[in-house]
């Protein structure tokens, strides 16, 4: 389907505003996490599994790229790490894990 050519120029311009609108977000975000950071010094965050989890769903998404360019409370290989958590906790959710080795057998979730 071909748009008219008025039309593609519009939805460009359109899709121009956008990107731009939400690159002026991401930097003020991003500036505002290292004004905090710089705040905190050389306090290390101490974060729940929960926060961990949820940093790692949302890094997964990104990469290891974008997270270098955006991290700043931890470094990508550490969020990206934290993956685990995410696996653990949906076999928690479903009340069994299987491991490798036992396939087929389901265990009970093991206490931490």
């Amino acid at each position: 389907m071909n748009l008219p050519l008025p039309l593609q120029f519009l939805a460009a311009s359109l899709a121009v505003w956008l990107a731009r609108g939400l690159q002026e977000r991401v930097d003020y975000l991003r500036a505002e996490n290292r004004l905090l950071r710089e705040k905190l010094g050389a306090k290390r965050l101490q974060l729940t599994d929960a926060e961990r989890r949820r940093l790692a769903m949302l890094g997964r998404r990104l990469g290891r790229k974008g997270l270098a360019a955006v991290a700043t409370i931890a470094s990508p290989e550490t969020i990206l790490g934290d993956v685990h958590l995410t696996v653990e906790s949906r076999g928690r959710l479903h009340g069994t894990i299987t491991r490798v080795g036992q396939l087929g057998q389901a265990l009970a979730p093991a206490s931490c």
